[in-house]
């Protein structure tokens, strides 16, 4: 992926009008894009949390997980590899929505 490839994938997500919703594009995306050899997942939750705090949305982006219940994050590592592999977004955008999304207090 190139400079410019990765700018307007980032474009895109940052001019969605829901902000959580381009939080989650902008990880999707950048995860996927795997701009990095190291650590994409890691700046992909970075930049979706600087964009939801500059949206001031009051929330940040987590990975779902549950120390109880190892299949959370078994469901998120599936749902993330359908994302890489075929381009399936939405399973892992409703987690993300419905999990991922956890507002300040």
């Amino acid at each position: 992926m190139t400079s410019d490839q990765l700018d307007e994938l980032v474009e895109v997500a940052l001019t969605h009008p829901d902000p959580r919703r381009g939080a989650i594009a902008l990880f999707i995306d950048i995860a996927r894009a795997q701009p990095f050899e190291d650590g994409n997942k890691r700046t992909a939750i970075f930049a979706a949390n600087a964009h939801l705090i500059a949206e001031g949305a009051g929330c940040f982006l987590t990975v779902p997980q549950s120390d109880g219940d190892p299949s959370v994050a078994a469901a998120f590592n599936e749902a993330l590899a359908k994302a890489y592999i075929y381009g399936e977004r939405e399973p892992l955008e409703r987690m993300l929505f419905d999990d991922g999304i956890i507002d300040r207090v």
